[in-house]
């Protein structure tokens, strides 16, 4: 979506009400991809944190299958499953640890950076896009204005001409009217 399309569709919202409604993260991102303890140790560049969470894994019983896909096949992250058992492991884990593993595989991103946009957007840029968007609706409203004029003029030439020699003759004359 185009950040005129972002701001169009809140135009009845202040400039600072879109702001704020643009730059919320409320766009859901997944990442389906199976993490093994390798690729574990790679992201997050730390031997003493996936020492820490092999050893919090290992010490719940329930948990040998995730110790197992880590050493294996990997985990999906951004199941409901896995997202679960990180809530379950978050008074072990730490709220750090635990949301750091849940964003592998979900996170969210804010309507403006989803379409591709680095920062967020600030009241000034908004205001910027709303008077964009007016004076384009105002120029096509001119047009659409224009287009009605000629029409009828032009159906109304159509209409009583009767050669080729009148119908030119009308026709300048109807320039003559709008000039």
């Amino acid at each position: 979506m185009s950040n005129t399309s972002l701001v169009a569709s809140r135009l009845n919202l202040t400039d600072a009400e879109i702001a704020t409604e643009l730059n919320a993260l409320t766009v859901r991102k997944t990442d389906s991809t199976r993490y093994t303890w390798a690729g574990l140790a790679t992201r997050f560049n730390d031997a003493a944190l996936i020492s820490t969470i092999y050893a919090q894994l290992s010490a719940v019983p329930t948990m040998s299958w995730a110790v197992a896909l880590l050493a294996g096949v990997g985990i999906d992250f951004s199941t409901d499953i896995t997202q679960g058992a990180l809530e379950q492991l978050r008074p072990a884990f730490g709220d750090g640890t635990t949301d750091a593993l849940k964003a592998i595989g979900v996170w969210h991103v804010s309507p403006w950076k989803d379409a591709g946009n680095a920062v967020d957007v600030t009241v000034e840029e908004v205001a910027e896009i709303r008077a964009q968007i007016e004076t384009d609706d105002a120029k096509a409203a001119v047009q659409r204005w224009w287009n009605n004029i000629l029409n009828e003029k032009v159906n109304q030439i159509i209409s009583e001409v009767t050669s080729e020699a009148e119908g030119k003759a009308a026709v300048k004359a109807a320039i003559a009217e709008v000039e």
